[in-house]
């Protein structure tokens, strides 16, 4: 195989819309008490995905929980207002049968960074990408509108 066949096949996108809709379900589920923070994760965390849409949701989303202590979104655990608003933001995307370029653009980056970033990076922490934008992945409020009255990004 050619190494050009094998660059297209490794940045075919892929929507693995099962477990995008089993994702978005457990956070709800997480969001109204129905489950605990262990439940979530071991739905967060039941398989690998091919889906950067939802490996990045699920990467953000494991940084917004503690899982050693096992515990229901309620009480002093309860999520703030802002941070429920941005969860459930990821949880419409989620419902999308949108591709993670996207977001983000076309992938414009090299054979070795595409390949740190399918074998070595799962291998360490993820790191937090939404910091201090309630709006991640988007840019901001303005760029969610359409998303959330139309269902497309633009």
């Amino acid at each position: 195989m050619s190494e050009n066949r094998l660059t297209l096949d490794y940045c075919r996108s892929t929507i693995d819309n099962p477990f995008r809709l089993r994702l978005a379900g457990a956070i709800e589920a997480y969001l109204d008490g129905s489950i605990d923070n262990w439940e979530l994760d071991d739905v967060a965390f039941e398989k690998n995905t091919e889906d950067l849409l939802c490996a990045e949701i699920r990467d953000q989303l494991w940084l917004t929980y503690d899982d050693i202590k096992r515990y229901r979104n309620v009480g002093e655990r309860e999520f703030t207002v802002e941070v429920e608003t941005m969860l459930r933001r990821w949880v419409v995307l989620l419902r999308m049968e949108i591709e993670w370029s996207t977001i983000v653009g076309p992938q414009s980056t090299s054979m070795w960074a595409r390949f740190h970033a399918r074998f070595i990076y799962p291998r360490t922490a993820p790191k937090c990408k939404f910091g201090s934008n309630p709006y991640w992945p988007l840019k901001d409020a303005a760029a969610w509108e359409p998303v959330l009255k139309e269902g497309q990004v633009v």
